[in-house]
């Protein structure tokens, strides 16, 4: 039996494009920081600083899967497209959890 491949935390290569995926609230629509950004296909991920933004430079020419996670919000997986001349940051807008 094989171990779960385990999940690695983005470390910036500067030899990929950078990608840049802004968070805001979206009642506030402030920042929100600590927001953990999932590539579903390989377990890597990064999380937002207290701008509300992440480099994602994993992500080249192609497409993607992102969970973007935060506790008290909505989690959201959305597909992300990228063209090869593609430079356009990425904005998510998250709501809050509802209470039962």
């Amino acid at each position: 039996m094989s171990s779960p491949r385990p999940r690695r935390q983005l470390h910036a290569d500067p030899s990929l494009p950078l990608r840049i995926l802004g968070v805001f609230d979206v009642d506030t629509g402030e920042p929100v920081a600590d927001v953990r950004v999932v590539d579903l296909a390989t377990g890597t991920f990064a999380r937002t600083t207290k701008t509300g933004t992440v480099s994602l430079s994993f992500m080249t020419a192609g497409n993607w899967r992102l969970s973007i996670e935060k506790a008290g919000y909505d989690s959201l997986t959305m597909p992300v497209a990228i063209s090869p001349r593609d430079s356009n940051p990425v904005t998510v807008v998250l709501g809050r959890r509802k209470s039962p």
